[in-house]
């Protein structure tokens, strides 16, 4: 029903158009506050008055007189009520969805694509017929942009229209000559990829090509098409024709393009058209694919002055085409040294990007080509683990950057069915003093799962790494020499500027992290391994400046069993056999109640061994318990007054806090003390 119809219109209906007209011509002359209510009143209205809102909408765009801003504003409205619209069975109607599909297609923009892209599945062929007419002009810049769009986030909107869809966008590409356009087509394939894929198999999940994961998922979905090739049906044909056409002339035309910015995209979306090709023509020109990858990598020029990292769809291409390999014949990557030089190539991109800390800040695309060129390796250590782990422990004995650079591919390996060679063959860096590879080092402990669990002679090795990771709890401030020669100084000559290498404080709290994520697992495996380690480190007079830390980690695994307990979780142990096994109880009581006489030095040292103290009062000593639990309120009194760490408080307590524990020392133990 048009709201300017002239027609018999209830009066309720009258009211409600009248509320929408009003509501809409609010906009864009209010506070930003009074627009978001506006737009939450005419979301309710959508709920039971859909088509009114929507004509409303489109009614006042269609307004010659409305601001840009307006118009911005009212698309990102009339987007919101179509993708909330409940239930989703309700569509546009096809006459007021073709005039929108008109209208938004002569106001290129994000907002007009998303609103477009809303329109598609409710309405495809329209949509895709406006969008096909619009690619037959000059510049269809606009067309292919709301076509990728179309193809990632609804993409069996295509499934009608796919083969015709490919075979124009294939003549595009044959005739462009635009540097531009042609940059475009070839991000557009990519998307079109996606959308074969889709069409090919409903039954899978949806492939996100913003996910972090992308590249991995796209392969796996991919993967049966090429057994399903042979035998597809005369649509299925005439896609792998297209597709195989567009990868035969994206092969034999890069090699003439002189812009490097376009033999980085190709790669990409020779990558994504590798996993939809017949493996029979992938095998063919594999070994030329991978020289140009190869040969990219080595070029200088790929690092800009905004980021030292590879540019986002050169790694993520390799990473398709390296899982195409795989897929297609494994020893393609061994052929003449090519694993080789492929972890050369990928490693030396490694060395130049730093460790992720150091990409903080330079945008997310160096993030994002940081987590593809990590999953490039990934895919060749999974299919080729034993070469893999040699080149990269050989890079462990190079020079600082190199160790670091090798240290962060090892925590990403260490989440797989690696970690336990990984952690036998990191052991000779135990002995580094340096501060940055010592935390690249304890990482690899929460970078697997089940690293805790492994038995023999490796079980020594991750010891070790325990070991390793409590010592640097306890790390005092480095030396001016230490500072001075290494990784920072390099990347703040570069221009990526960091204040200073870890401090000890710093290298302290994240080692403190990695044993609170041990700590915090509550795995009988890990308090096993655990609890002697920490024991033993807590009497250890070295270990002072390490004690807030170790002793906050002993009250987390303490909690941590009782709340396993108290589900009725069957017990993780360990804690009462430790302290048994330990035969120190005493030693570890004395200890920290001395260390308790100065409660801020270290920083935090009082309040941590008082709440260590109070998880383990009754495994150590049963009037240690019975202090905990007496009716003075005055130890929890002063626990409060250090976590407030106010200069009274921290007064009080070296005051009065001695004198109290050594009353509890003749109580428990004999006048002799």
């Amino acid at each position: 029903m048009s709201l300017d119809g002239a027609g018999e219109i209830s009066r309720e209906a009258q009211c409600i158009k009248e509320v929408v007209y009003s509501l809409i011509n609010a906009k864009g002359t209010s506070s930003t506050q009074l627009q978001l209510a506006i737009n939450s009143s005419l979301m309710q209205l959508a709920k039971t008055n859909f088509d009114f809102v929507t004509t409303a909408v489109f009614s006042a765009l269609e307004n010659q007189n409305a601001s840009d801003q307006q118009k911005l504003q009212l698309l990102r409205l009339l987007c919101q009520v179509l993708e909330q619209r409940e239930p989703r069975s309700l569509v546009v109607p096809r006459t007021l969805a073709k005039n929108m599909t008109r209208l938004l297609l002569a106001s290129p923009g994000s907002a007009s694509a998303d609103v477009l892209c809303e329109l598609a599945p409710m309405h495809p062929d329209l949509v895709l017929s406006e969008i096909s007419q619009h690619l037959a002009a000059e510049m269809p810049s606009f067309a292919l942009e709301l076509l990728a769009q179309v193809a990632e986030t609804s993409p069996h909107s295509l499934s009608e229209r796919l083969n015709e869809v490919l075979s124009r966008c294939f003549s595009l590409l044959q005739g462009c000559r635009v540097m531009d356009l042609r940059l475009l087509l070839l991000r557009t394939w990519c998307s079109l990829c996606i959308a074969i894929v889709m069409c090919s198999f409903r039954d899978i999940d949806p492939l996100d090509a913003g996910h972090p994961n992308f590249s991995r998922q796209f392969a796996i979905a991919a993967a049966p098409m090429r057994s399903r090739q042979t035998a597809a049906e005369a649509d299925g044909r005439k896609t792998t024709q297209v597709v195989s056409a567009v990868f035969a002339l994206l092969m034999s035309s890069w090699t003439n393009w002189k812009d490097l910015a376009l033999r980085v995209v190709v790669i990409d979306t020779l990558g994504h058209l590798s996993l939809v090709i017949p493996k029979d023509q992938f095998l063919t020109n594999a070994d030329a694919l991978l020289e140009h990858i190869i040969s990219l990598l080595s070029k200088q020029g790929l690092a800009s002055s905004a980021s030292p990292m590879p540019p986002f769809a050169l790694m993520r291409g390799t990473c398709l085409t390296l899982q195409a390999c795989v897929d297609a014949d494994r020893e393609l990557l061994t052929i003449e040294n090519t694993l080789q030089t492929l972890w050369s190539g990928l490693f030396s991109a490694v060395v130049a990007g730093g460790p992720l800390q150091y990409l903080q800040g330079l945008g997310q695309e160096a993030l994002q080509s940081q987590a593809e060129l990590l999953r490039c390796m990934d895919v060749l250590a999974e299919n080729f683990g034993k070469e893999s782990l040699n080149f990269l422990l050989q890079k462990v004995k190079g020079h600082r950057e190199e160790r670091l650079a090798a240290l962060l591919v090892l925590r990403q390996l260490a989440a797989g069915p690696l970690a336990g060679t990984i952690v036998e063959g990191v052991q000779p860096l135990l002995s580094d003093s340096d501060a940055a590879v010592g935390l690249m080092l304890g990482e690899l402990l929460v970078a697997s799962p089940t690293l805790l669990e492994v038995t023999g002679a490796r079980q020594a090795h991750v010891n070790n790494l325990i070991g390793f990771v409590i010592r640097l709890t306890a790390r005092a401030q480095a030396s001016e020499g230490e500072h001075a020669s290494g990784y920072i100084p390099k990347f703040v000559s570069k221009g990526y500027s960091h204040n200073d290498a870890p401090s000890a404080e710093e290298v302290r709290k994240r080692a403190g992290s990695v044993l609170g994520q041990l700590a915090g697992a509550s795995r009988t495996s890990t308090n096993l391994v655990l609890w002697p380690l920490l024991l033993k480190a807590l009497i250890n007079p070295s270990m002072l400046l390490g004690l807030p830390v170790l002793c906050r980690c002993v009250t987390q695994m303490v909690q941590s069993e009782r709340d396993a307990a108290e589900q009725g979780a069957v017990s993780s142990g360990g804690i009462r056999e430790a302290i048994q096994k330990f035969g120190q109880s005493e030693v570890l009581l004395l200890w920290m109640l001395i260390c308790a006489h100065a409660p801020t030095e270290p920083p935090g040292i009082g309040i941590s061994i008082l709440r260590c103290l109070e998880s383990l009062a009754t495994f150590l000593h049963p009037v240690l318990g019975q202090i905990w639990e007496a009716p003075s309120k005055r130890l929890q009194t002063l626990c409060g007054h250090l976590e407030a760490r106010t200069e009274i408080a921290c007064a009080w307590a070296c005051l009065k806090c001695p004198g109290g524990f050594w009353k509890f020392f003749r109580r428990a133990f004999g006048p002799q003390y």
